[in-house]
C-alpha cells in the first residue's frame, strides 16, 4: 500500500475516515488509528549498524581515478593517497542490501496496520528485543530501527524521539523486534522528574530480562 497522496486523503476526510489538521491519536479515536501511538509494532530483529550500511569504494580500473592516484602517489606517495582516498569516502554512507529489506518489511508492516500518518510530536519509544542469542549486543540495533521507521512515516524525522528504553527479552531463533510508540506531552519535553513509565506489557512477556 502506498502512501495516500493529499487528494485522497481529503476524500477519506470527506468519508469520516480520517481527520486532518491536529494530529491523531488512536489512543484518543481507536476508530481512525492513523498513527502508530500506543500501538505495538512487531518487526524482524534489526540489522546492526555495520550490516545496514555500507561503504562503497572506487574503482581503480577507472583512467580518471587511476591517473589521480598515480599523480598524488608521484607527488606525496603513500600518505598522499590515503589522505585524497579517505577525504572521498568521507559521508558516503549508503544502506546496504540487508538494511534496504529491513525498510521495505517496516514499511509494509506499517502500511497493514493501516498507519496513513506520520507522528510530528514528541516521541518515546520502547523497544523490546528478542536476540537470536544470548551474547549479541543490543545498543548498535537501535539507530537502523530509528531510520527504518522514519523511512516508513512513522514519525517525520528521527530527531523527535526525546526518549527510548531498549529491554533484551528471550532468545528467539528467528529473532524479533517489538516497539511501542507514543506522543510526549509537551511538559514532558522540559526536565524529566522520576522513572518515565513503561510501556504496557503484552502477555507471555514474562521473559524480558530486567
Amino acid at each position: 500500500m502506498l502512501r495516500p497522496s493529499e487528494e485522497q486523503l481529503n476524500a477519506m476526510l470527506q468519508r469520516g475516515k480520517v481527520a486532518l489538521g491536529k494530529p491523531v491519536s488512536a489512543v484518543q479515536n481507536s476508530a481512525i488509528a492513523a498513527t502508530l501511538a500506543g500501538r505495538w509494532l512487531v518487526l524482524p530483529l534489526p540489522p546492526t549498524v555495520n550490516d545496514y550500511w555500507r561503504h562503497p569504494g572506487f574503482n581503480l580500473r577507472d583512467p580518471k581515478i587511476a591517473s589521480e592516484v598515480a599523480k598524488k602517489a608521484h607527488y606525496g606517495g603513500a600518505a598522499a593517497v590515503q589522505a585524497w582516498a579517505t577525504s572521498r569516502l568521507r559521508g558516503h554512507s549508503l544502506v546496504s542490501k540487508e538494511g534496504k529489506g529491513f525498510k521495505r518489511t517496516v514499511w509494509a508492516e506499517i502500511r497493514r496496520l493501516g498507519v496513513i500518518r506520520p507522528l510530528t510530536g514528541r516521541i518515546r519509544l520502547q523497544i523490546v528485543l528478542h536476540c537470536r542469542n544470548k551474547s549479541s549486543d543490543i545498543d548498535n540495533r537501535v539507530k537502523p530501527l530509528l531510520d527504518a521507521l522514519q523511512g516508513a512515516r512513522a514519525y517525520v524525522n528521527d530527531n523527535q524521539v526525546d526518549e527510548f528504553h531498549v529491554m533484551r527479552a528471550a532468545v528467539k531463533r528467528d529473532g524479533e523486534c517489538r516497539v511501542w510508540i507514543e506522543e510526549l506531552p509537551a511538559i514532558s519535553c522540559e526536565v524529566l522528574t522520576g522513572p518515565a513509565p513503561r510501556a504496557p506489557l503484552e502477555p507471555g512477556d514474562q521473559g524480558i530480562v530486567r
